[in-house]
């Protein structure tokens, strides 16, 4: 890859058309990452007695002034800030950890609920994109939506069916085939390695912040006594999703 592994020229192809409708800048990313996340942090960053909302207007770029207070409402909502714009103890906890607020609390609701392992791979699975993978062919899409039907469990939850994927991914994986799994159920290899990566580290974390105990190989058991039971993992889904 030219000036990346090594010297060399890159040719870029695009159609007239789409080349006159491209940006002449990237978007800064103060407007492409998520507003919640970037309040929460923003309240860390900003003088005492500066509101998220001023100190974001300095910004060369800001968000627009109604969207980051209908983030900060949220945040209100879902307890992570106070009606005076403090970060709650909820609300310092979801700062360390680097996913949305909401699936953050999702994970703090199941460590609590111990049903940890499921919450988590959903999680992952919601922060980063859907495993399964839309054919091109028409005649492939029907049994693409089989596939994935055969993950729901009885439960209509498309949450089951991302647990349940990564499940049988995870046996294929260990008994050597991993690809052909993938294959014959329209599932990226790629995105479910990222997915055991984001595990990794959002479990790092909850260790890090003293959520999950360190001791060896055992040290999430405690916070997996629920994880087998439905109705537990549901609650922990619901508690992070509120108020959607």
């Amino acid at each position: 890859r030219a000036g990346r592994c090594q010297p060399g020229v890159c040719f870029r192809l695009f159609s007239r058309l789409r080349f006159e409708n491209m940006l002449e800048f990237q978007t800064p990313e103060l407007l492409r990452m998520p507003l919640q996340e970037l309040c929460l942090h923003t309240k860390l960053l900003a003088p005492i007695n500066c509101s998220v909302v001023d100190f974001l207007m300095k910004a060369p770029d800001p968000p627009p002034a109604l969207i980051v207070k209908n983030a900060l409402q949220m945040l209100k909502t879902i307890d992570a800030m106070d009606p005076w714009e403090d970060l709650t103890e909820l609300g310092y906890h979801l700062t360390e950890l680097p996913v949305e607020p909401h699936l953050g609390k999702m994970l703090l609701c199941a460590v609590v609920l111990k049903c940890l392992d499921p919450v988590l791979t959903i999680a992952c699975a919601l922060a980063y994109r859907d495993p399964f993978v839309l054919p091109a062919l028409a005649s492939q899409k029907r049994a693409a939506m089989l596939c994935r039907k055969r993950f729901t469990a009885g439960t209509f939850s498309d949450h089951m069916v991302l647990l349940r994927a990564f499940q049988a991914w995870q046996k294929a994986r260990s008994d050597g085939w991993e690809r052909a799994f993938c294959e014959k159920n329209f599932l990226s290899q790629a995105t479910m390695q990222i997915i055991v990566g984001m595990r990794t580290q959002l479990l790092g974390q909850l260790r890090a912040s003293g959520f999950v105990r360190v001791r060896g190989g055992a040290d999430i058991r405690d916070v997996n006594a629920n994880s087998e039971n439905w109705a537990v993992v549901k609650a922990a889904l619901v508690a992070g999703m509120y108020p959607n």
